[in-house]
């Protein structure tokens, strides 16, 4: 997926670049990238599952449930057949709400001259990958194709101790200069948030973006970003690219094509 992928090979071409620069493996690191938030704010962390006190309330709604459904089936059918008719229906009007919403912004990146500035901000791209060999030359021409000052990226890419064939592929490609490879150190869980968040700590940039192996940014994207990350003030925290899904045919994958002339092809 990606915010244009037509033309995407033609334009990225094979320009001269850097060798991988390999990080040595830091354990502490990758416990703090696993346990940190629950040890600083265990009240914040997914982790802490329910209290006793929600556990006993849930019990007894449990118990109330089962004698309802003892005494009274049909009246709580019909409350369960309510309760989520009225989820559905909020979840319908919130998505509608978002849509028109996006409708009214015209889709188009905010209006912003980087004349104005007295240069790029640094921008980190942070890449999870586990088992993606045969994606790693898609990837590294879709970086190499970013149309952005090459000593303003930050280039990361993070995978599992133990993935050799991902690590093997990745060597073999040319990359823009500079890029990083993680190898996070074994540990649990093996999970894309613990590797993203291990290379987290090392970010330079001034803004982030976080991009899967076959992800094929329009080389403006990161320019776009940063027009509209620098037009909103501080209010804008976060910005989301449009997706173009590809290789799939029908009425679904039509809605994607439709969504991406409706967009235009700069990420936002």
């Amino acid at each position: 997926m990606a915010a244009d992928g037509e033309g995407f090979f033609e334009r990225a071409g094979y320009p001269a670049a850097g060798a991988l620069v390999e990080a040595v493996p830091d354990r502490r690191r990758a416990h703090a990238a696993a346990f940190g938030l629950k040890l600083r704010h265990p009240w914040k962390s997914a982790s802490e599952t329910l209290s006793s006190g929600q556990r006993c309330a849930l019990a007894q709604f449990a118990s109330v449930l089962g004698v309802g459904g003892t005494v009274a089936p049909d009246i709580l059918a019909v409350l369960f057949g309510a309760a989520g008719f009225a989820v559905f229906a909020a979840i319908l009007v919130f998505r509608i709400g978002t849509y028109l919403a996006g409708l009214m912004t015209g889709g188009e990146a905010p209006a912003w001259s980087p004349e104005l500035a007295e240069d790029w901000p640094v921008y980190t791209l942070l890449i999870g990958l586990k088992d993606e060999a045969e994606t790693a030359p898609q990837l590294a021409a879709a970086l190499r194709a970013i149309d952005y000052p090459a000593d303003r990226l930050d280039v990361k890419l993070l995978i599992e101790t133990g993935d050799e064939a991902t690590a093997f592929a990745l060597r073999r490609e040319s990359w823009p200069k500079g890029t990083e490879l993680h190898v996070v150190p074994p540990g649990l869980p093996r999970t894309k948030p613990r590797a993203l968040n291990y290379g987290l700590v090392t970010v330079r940039g001034e803004f982030a973006v976080v991009y899967d192996a076959e992800d094929r940014p329009h080389p403006d994207q990161l320019k776009a970003a940063v027009g509209a990350f620098r037009s909103a003030g501080e209010e804008l925290a976060c910005a989301h690219a449009p997706l173009v899904g590809e290789g799939a045919a029908g009425w679904i994958a039509g809605q994607w094509r439709w969504r991406r002339r409706a967009a235009g092809t700069r990420g936002t």
